[in-house]
């Protein structure tokens, strides 16, 4: 019975996950939303929307985790590590120029939050 009480902690950081992918994903469909959200002039819009699909497709998998983490919370570990590779080639695009603190800065943070919030909440059996 514990364990069940400790898995729906995950709830809300994984929702909240979920939605924070959706709406890059959301963002990403169109250059001219990255362009006046992350201040990124987009050069390949096939990649764009391969991206797109790839955080919708993962906001998808997020959101099922939070619906029942009784039953699939143990992979909110995984989703830890998902942001925090994130954060790191955030962190390797920013130290070798290739994005600015606007393009990368912002996702870092909420990365960083997310992730530490996800590990927070796991249960500590």
């Amino acid at each position: 019975m514990m364990e069940v009480v400790e898995l729906e902690k995950l709830r809300m950081p994984m929702t909240i996950t979920a939605l924070y992918i959706l709406l890059n994903g959301l963002v990403t469909l169109s250059p001219s939303m990255v362009s006046s959200v992350y201040g990124y002039a987009v050069q390949d819009r096939g990649i764009l929307l391969v991206l797109s699909s790839v955080f919708l497709g993962l906001a998808v998998l997020d959101w099922g985790i939070a619906s029942n983490t009784t039953k699939y919370g143990g992979l909110a570990m995984y989703v830890v590590a998902g942001l925090v590779i994130g954060i790191l080639w955030l962190l390797w695009g920013l130290s070798s120029h290739m994005f600015t603190f606007r393009n990368a800065g912002v996702p870092i943070v909420i990365n960083l939050v997310l992730a530490a919030w996800i590990w927070s909440a796991r249960p500590k059996s």
